[in-house]
């Protein structure tokens, strides 16, 4: 992703995926679950839900920048 040099580089847990993923999977999630982004830009590994989405808005690393 050529986006991802325009980001500080750095791990987190997700809790979506029960994995460390770094801060443009964190990303690109976040804004799909906030609605900014369609939900098709989830990874395959997510089934789309109402509680994913909540999940994802209630997580403490979830990204609002």
């Amino acid at each position: 992703r050529w986006w991802k040099a325009l980001t500080m580089e750095k791990t987190i847990r997700c809790p979506l995926v029960n994995r460390l993923v770094d801060d443009g999977f964190c990303f690109d999630t976040s804004l799909a679950a906030e609605g900014q982004m369609t939900k098709y830009f989830w990874t395959d590994e997510l089934t789309w839900s109402e509680e994913l989405v909540k999940t994802c808005m209630n997580c403490p690393n979830h990204r609002d920048d």
